[in-house]
């Protein structure tokens, strides 16, 4: 049994391919180890046991090698089996105490907290125990509960906006069906009706997940369904134009570029930034699993991407795939609330792996702590990351 196999079924397990029988014998076989949570591992110990692993798994096993550019080799088994452990460890308690290995000064996760302004500028602390809000004549939680109540918007359009602060997260069902997800440290601007509008016009700073609803401007003469009514994000860089399908845009000001990514439907993005129009610069229309970044100098740049790891922090867990550290803790930073700084050059540092956003901050650090590569610090909430 070799490193490539070892990885291929790691990874068989993170992209939820295993069956039964290959989830428990590969989670039983990492937990019963006692080397799990050292710098490193026994990789002779590791191929003897797996090949047992191997000897049991129902065949024929499907191999698929997902091996990062930049990480050492023997950095990549070590997170690869904290991936494992760490899954295993979000679905049941059974790790002693003892085994967990916490920093002093630990940080929790994020989770359900906005704020709605509405349009006379009364700003509502919306429910934590609520997951989302729906935007009617009436305003309500998504279980029919009511927010406030005077919370009445009429037939009138106003502008309405919620805000999430870092550490947050929210959903909204706008007032033509359209669902949308808020990440941390994100806004969202938009009426309370569409029903007297030709276009849906929004305003997004930060990250949301868009389902958006197909609406239809009115019918033909001949009685069938008429044009549809186009729904456009407008961010600091990028102007999207969609009429009916899935997308996620990441809009924050910190990031390199404005991204979209078209996960189901079309949609098409133009530059908006102040160097877009001099530069004449094309409007691109994107196929499923397709990106459009846009730079501060508009550029727009079209890619293929991985639509899992895009949609991770929409599904309640991180996903890094040979992504930079400073990339990591900016997520990080967001969703717990705190100040990164850095010791050192840290510029040739990627990381994989997969764990949930529902826990502490050591967590995820002790995961990539543990290649030997990278070591962290937290003071109050800030983190200090350093080799």
């Amino acid at each position: 049994m070799n490193k490539e196999e070892i990885l291929e079924l790691i990874n068989k397990y993170n992209e939820g391919k295993c069956n039964a029988d290959e989830i428990s014998l590969l989670e039983s076989w990492y937990l019963t180890q006692d080397s799990l949570y050292h710098k490193e591992l026994d990789e002779q110990k590791i191929e003897q046991d797996l090949d047992q692993v191997f000897k049991q798994l129902p065949k024929p096993i499907i191999r698929k090698l997902w091996w990062p550019r930049v990480v050492a080799a023997a950095a990549i088994v070590v997170l690869c089996a904290g991936i494992v452990v760490y899954n295993n460890f979000f679905k049941t308690s059974g790790l002693a105490e003892g085994q967990r290995s916490v920093y002093k000064n630990d940080i929790f996760p994020g989770g359900n907290k906005a704020v709605l302004t509405l349009a006379n500028g009364q700003r509502i602390s919306l429910d934590s125990t609520k997951q989302g809000i729906v935007i009617n004549t009436t305003l309500t939680y998504n279980d029919g509960t009511a927010i406030t109540s005077s919370g009445k918007t009429g037939n009138d359009t106003k502008q309405l906006s919620m805000q999430t602060p870092r550490g947050g997260q929210y959903r909204i069902v706008l007032p033509d069906g359209t669902k949308v997800w808020l990440n941390a440290g994100s806004s969202i601007k938009f009426p309370s009706t569409f029903s007297k509008a030709e276009i849906r016009e929004i305003e997004l700073k930060g990250e949301a997940y868009f389902e958006v609803a197909k609406v239809f401007l009115g019918k033909t003469d001949a009685g069938k369904k008429g044009q549809r009514m186009p729904f456009i994000v407008r961010t600091a860089l990028q102007d999207i134009q969609v009429l009916g399908t899935h997308i996620n845009v990441n809009a924050y000001a910190d990031e390199p570029v404005t991204a979209t990514t078209l996960i189901e439907g079309v949609v098409g993005i133009s530059s908006n930034g102040r160097f877009a129009k001099t530069k004449q610069i094309k409007p691109v229309i994107l196929k499923p699993g397709e990106q459009a970044g846009t730079d501060n100098k508009g550029q727009l740049i079209v890619k293929d991407v991985d639509t899992e790891q895009i949609l991770a922090w929409k599904n309640d867990y991180f996903m890094f795939k040979d992504e930079p550290i400073q990339s990591i803790m900016r997520k990080l930073s967001r969703w717990y609330d705190i100040d990164v700084s850095y010791e050192g050059d840290l510029s040739d540092l990627t990381f994989l792996g997969v764990v949930s956003k529902s826990k502490n901050i050591s967590t995820v650090l002790k995961v990539m702590e543990s290649t030997g590569s990278v070591h962290f610090k937290i003071e109050g909430r800030r983190v200090i990351v350093k080799r």
